[in-house]
């Protein structure tokens, strides 16, 4: 199935025109998709006068001087990689993809997709439930201002709450979804205090606890609780953090934050597969 980025998904992706489709699990294994329709437009309209030479295998390019690679920006990243692109030999109208495990290799089930922005080409991956949180706009403006604001005051209380001071009662107007201090407590003897992502950074020890101070941080954030039908608030999403380490994930530009991100996902892994979602979608959330 082909798709025509529609307007929720341009606004999210920052970009004039795009489209997607699902990797199947052969396309998977054989690390190749056939770009039609629409996807097909847009490589011929952006490659034009390079992509008519990219016919047959990559032996046959290059055995007539033709670089088989197209470069494209990848997202969330930016990197650039370059991926074999093609009209298969004898069929002037079917145009492939080739897939890498270093360059771009979406999962089974997965969807991959393109578009253009500023005169510059994307690909990537997302899961379906990713699709569908995109479509109902969870990661509207206001989504994106209040994970680049700076630390609401109650999760300032959560925090102190963690390091042992006793929060204050405090009113506040719109919602929020509560957080339950035990389980930051938990998580952080768990992580015998230190670091998931600088565990010799140095930090001081809370007068309250007796304790290293750390903060909890969620990795798929509990603003987005909404849109998921389990339970955010659960050891499984909290990472520990120093307040250096929690206030870069919040404030710094998306490579800064990349790696941890990547490697937060990575120890939780199972539980992103409970919530149907992948690696690169949570990277999304944070660009």
């Amino acid at each position: 199935m082909k798709n025509k980025f529609s307007r929720s998904l341009r606004h999210f992706f920052q970009c004039d025109a795009g489209a997607f489709s699902v990797v199947t699990k052969n396309e998977n294994e054989k690390r190749q998709v056939t770009a039609v329709g629409f996807e097909q437009e847009l490589l011929e309209s952006h490659f034009k006068g390079e992509i008519e030479k990219h016919q047959g295998s990559r032996k046959d390019m290059e055995a007539n001087g033709v670089e088989p690679t197209l470069a494209f920006r990848k997202h969330p990243t930016g990197e650039t990689v370059r991926l074999v692109v093609s009209y298969k030999k004898g069929k002037k109208n079917e145009l492939r993809y080739y897939f890498n495990n270093e360059a771009f290799r979406p999962d089974a089930d997965d969807y991959w997709f393109i578009f253009v922005r500023e005169n510059e080409i994307w690909l990537g991956s997302f899961s379906e439930r990713m699709l569908s949180f995109i479509e109902k706009k969870a990661f509207g403006e206001t989504y994106r201002d209040a994970r680049l604001s700076i630390l609401e005051k109650e999760n300032d209380d959560y925090q102190d709450s963690l390091n042992g001071n006793v929060p204050k009662k405090i009113i506040t107007s719109g919602h929020s979804w509560s957080r339950n201090s035990k389980l930051a407590r938990q998580a952080a003897e768990n992580a015998d205090y230190k670091c998931e992502i600088q565990p010799g950074f140095p930090t001081f020890t809370s007068k309250s606890s007796g304790r290293p101070f750390i903060e909890a941080h969620h990795l798929v954030p509990m603003m987005l609780q909404d849109v998921f039908s389990e339970n955010l608030d659960v050891l499984e999403n909290i990472c520990i953090l120093n307040p250096w380490s929690h206030r870069l994930l919040h404030h710094a530009k998306f490579d800064q934050i990349e790696e941890h991100i990547g490697q937060l996902a990575a120890k939780r892994e199972a539980f992103l597969k409970q919530l149907a979602i992948s690696t690169n979608d949570v990277l999304a959330m944070y660009t």
